[in-house]
């Protein structure tokens, strides 16, 4: 049995990096014609009637890692505990 090299998939022709298959193409086009039909407001009024919802799809919609730097490029030094707080609901 060949082995692969270092660096080589076992699917050459495999999806192009960065890529969307086509649910979740569809999904960001009915997304965007909801949007484009019922404007921001639709947005606020899920914003303030359900929160949890909105910011799941945003978090969603939202790259799943990133990768920070200075202005001019150099590295951000960094060190603690990254802590996630609920809001309150006043």
């Amino acid at each position: 049995m060949a082995k692969f090299q270092p660096g080589q998939s076992g699917n050459p022709a495999g999806r192009p990096m960065g890529s969307r298959d086509k649910l979740s193409f569809a999904f960001i086009e009915a997304l965007n014609k909801t949007f484009e039909e019922e404007g921001e407001e639709s947005l606020r009024k899920l914003m303030k009637n359900a929160p949890a919802q909105y910011h799941n799809i945003v978090a969603k919609l939202m790259p799943k890692l990133m990768e920070l730097s200075g202005p001019d490029g150099s590295e951000i030094p960094f060190s603690g505990t990254v802590t996630f707080v609920k809001p309150s609901d006043d």
